[in-house]
């Protein structure tokens, strides 16, 4: 008996797309030549880059000269108040401040131990 041909026959064969085609990759750019003599030192930085480290340097001596002088300031003023002797003024002051704080942060009374 013979198979007919046409139509008739069912294919048991499944049919898959092909897979979509990647494209070659392209050739790699040619790079410049690299100079024969490599230089010695980096460029020179440009005028805005001198003109920001120089606004730099200054910001940093006034903030430490401010921080100096604070220092100095504070540390003198200590000097001067223990040689003046006692202040009751300034103790009631620091007791009344310190109340202040116990009211304003009720757990700093019993700071842990650890603080220490």
């Amino acid at each position: 008996m013979a198979l007919p041909a046409g139509p008739e026959v069912l294919s048991l064969a499944v049919s898959r797309p092909e897979p979509p085609k990647i494209p070659a990759p392209l050739p790699p750019k040619p790079r410049a030549p690299y100079p024969k003599d490599p230089p010695l030192a980096f460029p020179r930085p440009g005028r805005a880059a001198q003109e920001v480290a120089r606004a730099d340097r200054r910001w940093f001596l006034a903030v430490a000269i401010v921080f100096g002088a604070s220092i100095v300031g504070l540390t003198g003023g200590l000097a001067l108040y223990r040689l003046t002797g006692p202040h009751p003024q300034v103790t009631l002051l620091l007791r009344r401040l310190r109340r202040i704080v116990h009211w304003v942060i009720p757990r700093s009374r019993n700071p842990p131990k650890w603080w220490w």
